[in-house]
Parts: structure tokens; C-alpha cells; sequence
């Protein structure tokens, strides 16, 4: 499935009005130009720009980060008040960045309404068994004019096809052997059991966007850093993996892509 660049909406400013709280948008422009873009890293310098000029407009920005560590690869300045909530006290504790920890499981905690300015989820959501119901939170705790960015993988992918059908040990043999990470599978490390869920597919977000009166900024595919470095490292194990997506392309008719194994998505609410 081809991921595509889509139009955000009407360019703004951001301030913060003084009786409400909420952000306001005025003038100047937060939307970058589409690029071809095809690594994480590529990706992860336009969302920082973008969040940059988001940012710079909120004097005290109200952050949240769902599922600790997704804020490690982001930069929000000094006067940003981060807060995060993850099911593992140890993930909690490793956080040193946070001003405030919340213990909970981001499904069914009950966050506070038109809170967050921010709100970030990088990684997370494949592995919740009912991640729409992560979404419909983020949805309810996201200030008006505020925005949520998602990292996750492409449900329609050839790693997330292979990942959502292999068991776990499969992955931390992965993890061990090839990523050459031999803390993987101890206890409070990744990988992690994963569902990826259909809910959190392209066709899934955008639905999920309108519905809760969002737009969507930004929207693109890559290829993530593991596999660039399996490439370099284990050609002919790439060359296994490259012809083997080519072939399950074929056989889905194109419904499942290629190598562009990751997504990144930029939602503003009205």
C-alpha cells in the first residue's frame, strides 16, 4: 500500500488564549513541503522542524508522553512541561526528563480532557490489544489547536506482516542475532508481544482523524534504522528479506508494500 504525503490544513501561528487555555493559530505557516524522504532519520528532522515552529508559539507547552521513551529522539525545550504514562514503573524510573509520572495503561487511564498541547506515542500502539481505544484517549486529552504524533509500524508492510505472524521468541532471536542487542527479551526490555491491530493502518488513521475533528499534517513511510543495518552488515540475509517482500507483494496484489517498513503521522485538532 502506497503511503502518500497529504495536504495539511490552513496554515497558523500558534499562541495560547488567555481565558481558555487553549492554543490559537493566527498566521505563519507550520507545514513543511513533502521530500523524499526513505529513513527514520530523515523523517524524524521534518517532524522536529515542524515542532519546532509549533512549539515556539506555546510559552508553557503541555506535553504528553504515551508510552515512556517515545520523546527520547524529540527536542521541546526548556519551558516544556512533559508528562508521561507507561504500565512499567521501571520505564518510569529510567525517564529522568519527566516532571510528572502517571502509572497506567494508556487504553483506559482516564487522562484529563482538553489537556495536552502535545501529545506523542512512538512504538507503542502495536503492542495494545485494542489501540483504538489509546487513540479515542489521545482524541479526548488533546487541547483544541493541539497535535499528536504517531510512530508505528506499517500494518501493511512486509516487516509488519512478518512481525504480526511470528511469535515472540522470533523476534528476540532477531533482536539478538541480527541487531546484535543481547539485552533483548530480559525482563522490562523489548521486543514485546504485538498485536498490530488493522486499527492503526493509513486507511484506519485518516478515518480516525475526521472522526475526531482532525487534520493531518503529515503522513509518510521509511525504512527503519535495523534494517539499513542488517543490509550493511548481512547482504544476503537482506537480499532473502528484499526478494521475499517483492514476492509477498505479488501475491497480495499490492496490498502489502514493500521494505518501507515504518510510519510517521502529524495530527493537528481543530
Amino acid at each position: 500500500m502506497k503511503i502518500s504525503w497529504l495536504t495539511p490544513g490552513p496554515p497558523g501561528s500558534v499562541g495560547r488564549d488567555s481565558s481558555t487555555g487553549n492554543l490559537c493559530f493566527e498566521s505563519a505557516s507550520v507545514a513543511l513541503r513533502p521530500r523524499n524522504l526513505k529513513t527514520f532519520f530523515d523523517e524524524l528532522d521534518v517532524i522536529q522542524e515542524m515542532l519546532d515552529t509549533f512549539l515556539s508559539r506555546v510559552e508553557t507547552p503541555r506535553i504528553l508522553e504515551a508510552g515512556c521513551g517515545s520523546a527520547a529522539h524529540l527536542h521541546f525545550g526548556a519551558k516544556a512541561h512533559l508528562t508521561g504514562i507507561d504500565i512499567s514503573t521501571e520505564q518510569l524510573d529510567r525517564n529522568e526528563a519527566l516532571d510528572t509520572k502517571i502509572l497506567g495503561d494508556i487504553e483506559n487511564y482516564p487522562l484529563p480532557e482538553s489537556t495536552f498541547d502535545l501529545i506523542i506515542c512512538f512504538d507503542v500502539l502495536e503492542h495494545l490489544p485494542n489501540p483504538e481505544k489509546a487513540l479515542a484517549n489521545f482524541a479526548s486529552s488533546c487541547a483544541p489547536q493541539g497535535m499528536i504524533i504517531l510512530a508505528m509500524p506499517n500494518v501493511y508492510s512486509f516487516v509488519g506482516f512478518v512481525t504480526k505472524y511470528t511469535p515472540l521468541w522470533f523476534h528476540v532471536f532477531v533482536y539478538r542475532r541480527f541487531y546484535h542487542l543481547k539485552w533483548a527479551g530480559t525482563e522490562g526490555r523489548g521486543p514485546f508481544h504485538t498485536y498490530l491491530r488493522r486499527s492503526i493502518s493509513m486507511n484506519s488513521i485518516r478515518q480516525y482523524a475526521q472522526e475526531n475533528r482532525f487534520t493531518v499534517q503529515y503522513c509518510d513511510s521509511h525504512v527503519r534504522p535495523k534494517l539499513a543495518e542488517i543490509k550493511e552488515r548481512h547482504r544476503l540475509v537482506y537480499a532473502g528479506l528484499r526478494l521475499s517482500s517483492l514476492s509477498l507483494k505479488v501475491l497480495s496484489l499490492g496490498k502489502i508494500d514493500d521494505m518501507r517498513s515504518d510510519v510517521f503521522v502529524v495530527l493537528r485538532k481543530a
